[in-house]
């Protein structure tokens, strides 16, 4: 499967299929080191991430999407 919105946009990205489930494993420093299930990847990379935390009285919501990638 992939995402027409970035396709519309000449980038072709699919799910991730596989990856980390959180039980039982170290979370990584940076969350693009290890996609989850259903994340984009472009080429087999992990491209965007998201996260959420809920509270009584609300929620907060991040996410980013990588552009640009230098591991040096």
């Amino acid at each position: 499967m992939y995402s027409p919105g970035l396709a519309y946009l000449g980038i072709r990205a699919d799910l991730a299929e596989g990856g980390r489930d959180g039980a039982g494993e170290e979370l990584k420093s940076c969350c693009f080191s290890v996609p989850s299930k259903n994340e984009l990847l472009v080429e087999g990379r992990k491209i965007c991430g998201s996260a959420q935390v809920r509270r009584r009285d609300g929620l907060l919501q991040h996410g980013s999407l990588l552009l640009a990638f230098d591991p040096g």
